[in-house]
């Protein structure tokens, strides 16, 4: 995770974030070493960069920084007020007033469009139903297919949905990009004809699952907390597994078995265009 990347190209680091942007008064904090400086402030940019590159070497998902941003928005004040105050003196409040004006008109373009995208203001003004404003967003659609067509005493398996919000019945959610819930079923089954059973005796009826999500775990892997196309695989993936399957074995293997399992024991009663799939065990 690159400091300019991060501004140059924010889409890089957000993963499902919408027009989640950096606060760009952080450009200027390079001219704290031109100001007066305090220990206090000191400190708090010290910790917050610390941080930085402690946790940018172990994730990729920039919105696990949110926790630097009230520090550096102090440190940013205190840089901008004092660079003023000493080089333009009479200009000081123009300048200040300047530049944070510019970072919250980009932000406030941002949110709007994003506002507008989802016609938040139709939803608030009551021009929108609930359900025709969730309708919108990309997971709403399958889950309120689940809340109407699975009996009130079923029970849904998610296998890479994640996204089970408003889900009005009771599921099991693997949400993790391991396949947690899906490995755990395999270890303690011998056969696909027991893990069939095994999801019957807990009450699952149908299988909430994204097709997209397990390809894009194959093709990307797994080589840190937070995984990511854009960082390399090294020593957590096996590099003749790589040859022969791709990036990550595991999530592939997983797809595979998921696959046969549900072609033999499945039946598909959803499926849209953003890659949701619903199936009900027959």
């Amino acid at each position: 995770m690159w400091v300019w990347d991060y501004y140059i190209n924010p889409n890089k680091y957000f993963m499902g974030d919408y027009h989640h942007y950096p606060s760009y008064l952080f450009v200027v904090l390079p001219l704290f070493v031109l100001v007066r400086r305090t220990r206090w402030v000191t400190w708090l940019l010290l910790c917050s960069v610390a941080f930085f590159f402690v946790l940018s070497s172990t994730s990729w998902i920039a919105r696990f920084l949110l926790t630097i941003y009230p520090p550096l928005t102090i440190v940013s004040a205190y840089t901008l007020v004092e660079f003023s105050q000493r080089f333009l003196k009479q200009r000081a409040p123009l300048l200040c007033s300047f530049v944070v004006a510019a970072c919250l008109v980009f932000q406030l373009f941002i949110n709007w469009s994003f506002i507008t995208q989802l016609h938040h203001l139709e939803f608030f003004t009551g021009e929108t139903s609930r359900s025709q404003f969730l309708s919108g967003i990309f997971y709403s659609p399958p889950v309120e297919f689940i809340n109407h067509v699975v009996p009130q005493d079923g029970g849904v398996f998610s296998l890479g949905g994640e996204m089970c919000y408003h889900m009005r019945r009771r599921y099991i959610s693997d949400g993790s990009w391991d396949g947690t819930e899906g490995r755990r079923l395999l270890v303690r089954n011998a056969t696909l004809d027991d893990v069939d059973r095994d999801l019957k005796s807990q009450g699952v009826t149908h299988v909430f699952y994204a097709n997209f999500y397990f390809e894009l775990i194959a093709r990307t892997g797994w080589p840190k907390p937070g995984g990511s196309r854009f960082l390399p695989a090294a020593k957590f993936t096996d590099p003749a597994r790589i040859l022969e399957f791709g990036p990550d074995y595991t999530s592939f293997r997983n797809w595979v078995t998921f696959d046969q399992y549900r072609r033999n024991y499945l039946e598909l009663v959803y499926k849209d265009v953003n890659g949701y799939e619903v199936y009900r065990l027959k």
